[in-house]
C-alpha cells in the first residue's frame, strides 16, 4: 500500500488502551428476601445487598458501567425501589433528586394486584460510575419498600406466594459490570 496518512502535529493526541477492557457478570438463580420497615429509602426499609459483583478497575481514571435486571415482588400490593451502592456506601448521584418526602431511589415500579401473589417485576438500570481505585470494588443492588404505612417483604427471583404450582415460578436477575477505558 502507497497511501500516507499524515496526521496534525498537535501535541495531545493519545494512543492506548480504549473501549471495554474487561465483563464482571453475576446471574442469581436462587431467591432472596428482606423484612423491610415501613419507612421508605432509610435503612430500615432498604435490604442488605440483593445481588453483587465485583471488579477491579486496572486505572484510577477508568469508570464502571453497572447494568443490572432484577425480578422483583413483594407482599401484597407493594411499591418497590432499588439503589445502588459501591462498597457500603449508597453512590452519590445514581438516585433522583430530594424533594420534599418523597424516597430516593435510582429506579423502581409498583406491582398491580395485591391478589396476584405470583407475580414479579422487572426492574432495569445502568449507571456509569467513577470509582477513582484501582482495588476491588462491590457494586450491589438493594430493595427499598417505598410503602410508607406498611412494612412488607421483598422478594427477588420469586413472587410472594411460592407455593409448588406451576404459576408460581423462579427468575434470575442480573448484575454486570464493564470497566471503561478513559
Amino acid at each position: 500500500n502507497t497511501r500516507v496518512l499524515t496526521l496534525p502535529d498537535t501535541g495531545n493526541l493519545t494512543l492506548g488502551k480504549t473501549g471495554i477492557l474487561q465483563v464482571i457478570q453475576t446471574v442469581k438463580t436462587d431467591t432472596f428476601s428482606f423484612a423491610a420497615s415501613a419507612t421508605g429509602n432509610t435503612s430500615g426499609g432498604v435490604s442488605g445487598a440483593a445481588i453483587s459483583a465485583s471488579i477491579t478497575p486496572s486505572s484510577t481514571s477508568n469508570k464502571v458501567l453497572i447494568r443490572g435486571v432484577l425480578s422483583v415482588s413483594a407482599s401484597n400490593n407493594n411499591r418497590i425501589g432499588i439503589v445502588i451502592y459501591a462498597g457500603g456506601t449508597e453512590i452519590s448521584g445514581s438516585t433522583g433528586d430530594a424533594a420534599g418526602s418523597r424516597s430516593r431511589v435510582a429506579t423502581g415500579g409498583q406491582l398491580i394486584s395485591s391478589s396476584a401473589t405470583a407475580q414479579q417485576l422487572m426492574i432495569g438500570h445502568e449507571f456509569l460510575h467513577s470509582p477513582s481505585s484501582t482495588s476491588s470494588v462491590t457494586y450491589s443492588y438493594r430493595l427499598v419498600n417505598l410503602d410508607s404505612t406498611a412494612s412488607r417483604t421483598l422478594y427477588l427471583n420469586r413472587g410472594a406466594g411460592d407455593s409448588d404450582v406451576a404459576h408460581h415460578f423462579r427468575s434470575t436477575s442480573i448484575i454486570t459490570l464493564e470497566e471503561v477505558a478513559a
